[in-house]
């Protein structure tokens, strides 16, 4: 129920959207790790945009 990030360096942002392009979580950060809850999400698969002061990371993710 919670999706756990952690960096090697700052992560500024993460924007988590569905396949359809909507924005379902957005934050700032401003540190290495952070948490998000993922048990109001539907079942699916997301695209998870991890931007941190050297660029910007993008992975797709399932939550089940």
């Amino acid at each position: 129920d919670v999706l756990f990030l952690k960096g090697n360096t700052e992560i500024t942002s993460i924007i988590l959207s569905n396949l359809i392009g909507q924005v379902v979580y957005e934050g700032a950060v401003g540190q290495n790790e952070t948490r998000i809850a993922t048990d109001a999400l539907e079942t699916g698969m997301y695209i998870l945009t991890i931007q941190t002061v050297n660029g910007t990371a993008t992975q797709k993710i399932m939550i089940e």
